[in-house]
């Protein structure tokens, strides 16, 4: 599968990619990319199912991992090995192409997941539910904010709906493959077999529990690094201090 990517270039060959997560697309990690040193050529693919990427019914993350591997065999030069940084969804995909493309995969930073099977998420059951329905009979901004009114109230989800909506000539219309991304849920949210230890870094927010003390004792995690005042959402609450540790690990320096 042919990925769509952005690219924010740096000064040198060397390549990072950049994978979002459930629900996400390259264009919401524009700014952290542009905050990561220059010496990188950052790759930001939209993950399949998402953003302006092919769909497919397959969705794991085997798949995921295979669609990224080929893109970057499309541009790597000669044997470089790719740095990858992954958030969730995109973390897991980031392991996986560790794991098992060991000759393209350099160094990975994992955000705020790790590789574990987690519980279905009440909202992202709702999300994937609403997400399937059908646009058809709205006609406007008025009509869209109360129908998506009627079931969520929170910001976040809010934000993941409208995100994931495009308005052209006058239609509005899902971008995501919600049907896809509703029957693979269990795919997403589980993790099974091994994973690198390797050239691992991980970086949690202070407020969320996708990355728990019980869980590092329980995976003898390393190098796992906590960013203050933020949630699950990292690159949304706290994106300047992401970023510094995220050049702070690619570019080797000790962690103060």
């Amino acid at each position: 599968m042919n990925l769509f990517y952005r690219e924010v270039r740096g000064n040198r060959v060397k390549h990072i990619i950049l994978l979002h997560g459930l629900w996400g697309a390259s264009e919401n990690w524009l700014p952290v990319a542009k905050g990561i040193d220059n010496y990188y050529n950052i790759i930001i693919p939209d993950i399949r199912n998402h953003g302006r990427s092919p769909h497919s019914s397959e969705m794991n993350y085997n798949t995921m991992a295979k669609d990224v591997a080929s893109l970057i065999l499309s541009l790597r030069q000669k044997n470089e090995k790719f740095d990858v940084i992954g958030h969730s969804m995109g973390g897991k995909i980031a392991l996986k192409l560790k794991l098992l493309y060991p000759d393209l995969i350099d160094r990975c930073v994992i955000i705020d997941i790790a590789p574990t099977t987690y519980k279905l998420s009440d909202m992202h059951s709702r999300i994937a539910d609403f997400c399937c329905s059908s646009l058809d009979n709205i006609h406007n901004r008025i009509e869209l904010n109360k129908a998506i009114d009627t079931i969520f109230n929170k910001g976040i989800e809010r934000q993941i709906i409208l995100k994931n909506i495009s308005h052209i000539e006058g239609k509005f219309r899902w971008k995501i493959n919600a049907k896809a991304i509703l029957n693979s849920l269990d795919n997403i949210r589980s993790w099974e077999g091994p994973f690198p230890h390797k050239d691992i870094s991980y970086i949690k927010g202070e407020n969320s529990d996708y990355i728990s003390q019980q869980i590092i004792n329980k995976l003898s995690l390393s190098n796992v690094i906590t960013i203050p005042n933020a949630g699950h959402m990292i690159h949304v609450d706290n994106p300047s201090i992401l970023i510094y540790y995220i050049n702070t690990i690619l570019n080797n320096n000790s962690i103060n």
